[in-house]
């Protein structure tokens, strides 16, 4: 499962880019409101799906883990796939779209093209006690400066380590975050939580 990707964006296909990741070009789908914060020739980190199907691999990529998760969540309902999952996550931030779950808020998730009374109310039904499962995305992945890159280079660090997305997040949760200027330092210090 290919979970992270992190590489040079060198092409833009519609609603895709071309990250290419030691020597490799990975073609990622992506949402519409994040294709724009994407620039050629930019570093990125896209957390990923990968979908298998009779017609060939598709990878979706997101810019948080959080919004990764709810994708999968929303392909696991019944007569939800890629195209709908997509159209609601460009809809809605992850925030917003648990609320809507939690308080059933039809009117507001049947706005989604696609989404009709049956499909809202189905997901509903398959996903009130899965949402609270979904990690919440913490502010340093959000920051548009060298903070935020520095904690990505610390998590993709501690997953390449065998350390899963999530329990990376609670690690990078517990440091202190005061004066630490690289990753290597970040890494070191949210290392010392990992046998706590």
């Amino acid at each position: 499962m290919i979970a992270v990707l992190r590489g040079k964006v060198i092409g833009k296909l519609g609603d895709a880019v071309i990250l290419e990741t030691n020597g490799i070009g990975f073609k990622v789908t992506v949402l519409g409101r994040e294709i724009n914060k994407l620039f050629l020739n930019s570093e990125a980190v896209l957390f990923t799906s990968l979908l298998i199907r009779e017609d060939g691999w598709f990878l979706y990529g997101f810019e948080d883990e959080e919004t990764r998760q709810l994708f999968d969540l929303l392909l696991s309902v019944s007569g939800i796939g890629p195209k709908a999952a997509l159209a609601i996550l460009n809809e809605f931030r992850p925030s917003e779209l648990k609320q809507i779950i939690a308080t059933k808020n039809e009117k507001a998730l049947t706005r989604v093209s696609g989404i009709g009374q049956k499909n809202a109310q189905r997901l509903f039904l398959e996903l009130k006690d899965k949402i609270e499962g979904v990690v919440t995305t913490g502010d340093y992945f959000e920051e548009e400066n060298d903070f935020a890159d520095i904690w990505n280079d610390v998590q993709q660090g501690l997953i390449n380590l065998g350390v899963s997305a999530a329990e990376a997040r609670e690690l990078i949760r517990k440091v202190d975050k005061k004066g630490i200027k690289t990753p290597e330092e970040g890494l070191a210090f949210a290392l010392k939580f990992l046998n706590k």
